[in-house]
């Protein structure tokens, strides 16, 4: 039996690469996963003699990381992710999944003095008028709402929410800071035109997307605009300058971006302007009178100080913010909640965060892996 499965393991690395034709897609990514688990608790029973660049302190990623780490470098290798803006967008697309079957999607677009932009509701069951909205990441010239879809859809439905999911304009067909604008009109849509209250609207997002929520919030409190009630930012790309120790540290961890891709895109991001100007960077504007914000970054991540730096700032101009430090995972751990229980994990962290606002009562402890 151990042989059959051994050649089934096999089989589900091998076949994908068959039908490939000019890129790897999830198919691809998919074998490999389903390959590299089998083959790991098959034949890996001793998961401390399993030598893994996941590893951090004491203890040991899962085997499900560890073979979800090996997948995924092996698929950017043959994909041929590079510095550039089609290859970025290529992979992010590649990686998606369909959203869950018993989620709703509604789009429409948004208009306003300065363009008009696609969003969409994402719900299930939501039952009150609070809304959840979320910003997706991509170094602003990459991902869409269709790439974060599902994420956004199984936080609605842990909590009972509307989500907002927005498709915000990409550089560089869209210089900055056309996307930031962008989010803020999607704020001020529900505020102004739905006659949502802010006391019922939480900002979200990851990596840009996460830097989108502090750009949003501080134009609030800028131009005197209702603040909403809270913030999340996972693995927020807030500091453009990357003069942090993650940076180069956690280069060997993180499997997901490494410190070449991270320059290129804050070079790309920046063209000729400083990195640490506020409209780029938003980590070096005041951050005082912000409403309370969720930080959640992995330690193996390179962005990982980034988040970091940015709590202590928060908090050192009087602000309310939880950090939290998830031992395992790669940049965008989160995203990975279908795959692994570290990630699934970490969303948990982010439902009882947002819970609190919403006022949602369901536990996430024990949801189950992924949809």
């Amino acid at each position: 039996m151990r042989g059959i499965h051994f050649l089934v393991a096999v089989l589900a690395m091998v076949a994908p690469f068959l039908f490939m034709k000019e890129k790897a897609t999830m198919a691809v990514y998919g074998g490999l996963f389903y390959g590299y688990t089998t083959f790991n608790k098959l034949f890996v029973l001793d998961s401390s003699a399993y030598a893994s660049k996941a590893t951090y302190g004491k203890g040991l990623a899962s085997a499900e990381y560890i073979s979800f780490e090996n997948a995924v470098r092996l698929f950017i290798e043959f994909s041929g992710v590079g510095p550039t803006v089609e290859s970025v967008r290529r992979a992010i697309d590649d990686f998606a999944l369909p959203v869950q079957s018993h989620v709703e999607v509604t789009a429409f677009n948004i208009s306003y003095p300065g363009g008009v932009f696609p969003v969409e509701w994402v719900y299930t069951n939501a039952t009150s008028d609070k809304v959840l909205v979320y910003f997706h990441g991509g170094g602003y010239m990459a991902g869409n709402a269709n790439s974060h879809r599902r994420f956004l859809g199984y936080l609605v439905d842990k909590l009972h929410v509307k989500g907002l999911n927005v498709d915000y304009r990409l550089l560089p067909e869209f210089p900055m800071p056309i996307g930031v604008e962008d989010c803020f009109a999607a704020y001020r849509y529900l505020i102004e035109e739905l006659n949502v209250s802010p006391n019922n609207i939480v900002l979200a997002g990851d990596s840009a997307g996460g830097a989108l929520v502090l750009h949003t919030l501080l134009l609030a409190r800028d131009r005197g605009v209702p603040l909403p009630s809270g913030g999340v930012m996972l693995s927020p790309f807030t500091d453009l300058s990357l003069n942090y120790s993650s940076f180069n540290d956690n280069a060997p961890t993180d499997f997901v971006l490494s410190p070449s891709q991270l320059a290129w895109t804050a070079e790309t991001i920046l063209s000729s302007a400083n990195s640490s100007d506020p409209r780029f960077s938003p980590y070096f504007a005041d951050l005082s009178g912000l409403p309370p914000v969720l930080i959640q970054v992995a330690q193996l991540e390179v962005l990982r100080d980034d988040g970091v730096n940015l709590s202590k700032k928060i908090k050192a101009a009087g602000g309310d913010v939880v950090l939290q430090v998830e031992k395992f995972g790669s940049h965008m751990l989160p995203m990975m909640f279908d795959f692994v229980p570290e990630a699934l994990q970490s969303v948990s962290k982010i439902v009882d965060y947002l819970q609190l606002h919403f006022g949602t009562v369901e536990s996430s402890s024990k949801c189950p892996l992924g949809y």
